[in-house]
């Protein structure tokens, strides 16, 4: 059993550095959807959807990324 929740607790880890890597700005934006859609019918939550990423793609890290991914290096987002 101690091999289990030891070997879970790595994994979790592990994604939670995955995680860690990612814009914040964009972490907390799926999150804020997650939320505030789950009530909603689909066709506005995918109304509100669209509004975020409208407004996320204009974002610094959002450059940042297509910059990073373009010149094949891992990207630094500011909002961390």
């Amino acid at each position: 059993m101690y091999k289990r929740q030891n070997k879970l607790r790595l994994k979790a880890l592990e994604y939670c550095q995955l995680l860690a890597s990612k814009s914040a700005n964009g972490i907390g934006m799926m999150k804020d959807l997650a939320y505030s859609g789950v009530d909603l019918p689909l066709e506005n939550a995918l109304e509100l959807e669209v509004n975020e990423a409208i407004k996320g793609l204009k974002s610094d890290d959002v450059k940042e990324g297509l910059a990073a991914f373009s010149e094949r290096r891992e990207p630094v987002f500011k909002s961390r």
